[in-house]
């Protein structure tokens, strides 16, 4: 069933979702899906809030853009809750206004991928003054599945199983190589 509201038990599930990921690699534009593997700020939120059947853009700037227009921004700070996302401006030379996006856990901390790791973070006087606004998760309760985040959530932290599909698309990679070799091969 889907929610109609997210209940603290629901924000909680959320960030333990996300915790699941702490200290995995930080690498600009990476791609990964599973805890330890490298991602970036946006594709960390975009990865957590797929794991509980929320769907949003790839980047920061799309996801900002994605969540301005739909009535749950707030550029006051002080009204974020748990699991809100906050959104920076700025924080490097880019075209896109928005250059960084996490979650908002609680007493002015945060959970991001960001310089060298997913981490969790006090929100300091250098994000204070590069923050733009924050979006509040009510605006998705709709989407939201309990049971699928139940069910990711115990996915993700089983660390046998997560091996398993390392090692799965790690053969899988080899694979592609080894075909793509193969098939590039002078005939003789």
């Amino acid at each position: 069933l889907m929610a109609k509201t997210i209940t603290a038990e629901d924000r909680d599930l959320i960030i333990n979702i996300a915790k699941l990921f702490l200290d995995s690699p930080y690498q600009f534009g990476w791609n990964g899906d599973l805890p330890w593997d490298p991602t970036d700020c946006s594709r960390f939120v975009q990865v957590v809030l797929e794991n509980v059947w929320i769907t949003v853009e790839r980047n920061s700037a799309m996801q900002g853009e994605m969540f301005s227009s739909t009535g749950n921004m707030h550029t006051d700070l002080s009204k974020a809750e748990v699991w809100d996302l906050i959104f920076y401006k700025n924080t490097y030379e880019t075209e896109n206004e928005i250059t960084h996006v996490g979650f908002y856990m609680w007493n002015n901390e945060m959970i991001n991928a960001s310089w060298k790791k997913v981490n969790i973070c006090k929100i300091d006087k250098y994000r204070q003054e590069h923050f733009k606004w924050i979006w509040k998760l009510r605006s998705f309760a709709k989407d939201y599945s309990k049971a699928k985040a139940k069910k990711n959530y115990d996915r993700l932290s089983n660390k046998e199983e997560i091996e398993k599909i390392r090692t799965l698309k790690a053969v899988n990679a080899v694979i592609a190589v080894l075909t793509s070799t193969w098939w590039d091969l002078p005939e003789k």
